[in-house]
C-alpha cells in the first residue's frame, strides 16, 4: 500500500545541491523534506531552487522521512 499524499504545501528551499542533485525544503511541521532531482524534472520545474525560494510540494513519508513527490512555483496554480 502507498503512503498517503499530502496536499500541496507553501514551503522554502532550505538548500539544494546541484552536483549532488538533492536538498531539502523546510517544513512548518518540523521535518525537513527530501527533494530530489528525479522530482524536479518529472514535475517539469524550471525555476530556481535557492535559499528561501518559495515553492509548493506534494509530499509522502516513507521509512527514511518526508520526500517530494511533486512540485511548483506558487503562482503555477
Amino acid at each position: 500500500m502507498s503512503p498517503p499524499v499530502s496536499p500541496w504545501t507553501l514551503t522554502t528551499v532550505k538548500f539544494f545541491d546541484p552536483i549532488k542533485k538533492w536538498g531539502y525544503l523546510r517544513h512548518t511541521g518540523g521535518k525537513d523534506i527530501f527533494l530530489h532531482i528525479a522530482t524536479i524534472r518529472e514535475a517539469g520545474y524550471t525555476g530556481p531552487l535557492k535559499e528561501s525560494t518559495l515553492l509548493e510540494v506534494q509530499f509522502i513519508e516513507d521509512a527514511k522521512g518526508l520526500k517530494a513527490i511533486n512540485l511548483r512555483a506558487p503562482d503555477a496554480r
